[in-house]
């Protein structure tokens, strides 16, 4: 699925039991969900789209694991993304997305403790994994991910400025 726009409604997109499908460059907004992974959808790639101002979740992760969430904009929803604790998702790799402006958190991360999911921010300069299984186990932020911004990498430099965001229920 490419360069589309869904405005308005209950759900952009849907995965259910689908594996290797691709969202690119989308515009999912003005609905319950922009996004669900459900179903044991594993092997997706949503990358470059814009989930913004929908209502309940950007994106909704239930059943589904080894997912590339990358590159997305995830702004002003109820919450960025909502990893849920049914089946449990896992190992879903969140790399260089931007969260701006959700209103409860940018992630919720509700998933049964062993069911890590992996954040990381990265340009030609560095990378910053977070590789902590305690956080990785509860990968909720509150605050916003700007990359650059709150995450920075350059002149052989890697920092997250740790006062703007809430991680895993308390300040990092």
């Amino acid at each position: 699925i490419y360069d589309i726009a869904v405005k308005n409604g209950t759900t952009g997109v849907q995965l259910s039991q689908e594996s290797e499908m691709k969202i690119i460059n989308s515009f999912f907004s003005n609905l319950s969900y922009g996004g669900t992974i459900s179903g044991s959808s594993n092997f997706n790639l949503f990358r470059n789209n814009t989930f913004a101002n929908n209502s309940e979740y950007g994106l909704f992760v239930f059943f589904g694991s080894s997912n590339l969430i990358d590159g997305n904009l995830f702004d002003s929803n109820k919450y960025g993304v909502f990893i849920s604790s049914t089946g449990p998702p896992e190992k879903n790799l969140f790399y260089n997305n931007i969260f701006l402006r959700n209103k409860n958190v940018s992630i919720s991360d509700s998933s049964d403790a062993g069911s890590l999911n992996y954040l990381i921010y990265n340009n030609s300069f560095g990378e910053i994994k977070w590789t902590n299984d305690i956080f990785l186990d509860n990968l909720t932020v509150q605050g916003d991910l700007t990359f650059p911004g709150n995450v920075t990498i350059w002149n052989n430099s890697a920092f997250v400025n740790t006062n703007a965001l809430i991680v895993g229920g308390s300040l990092i």
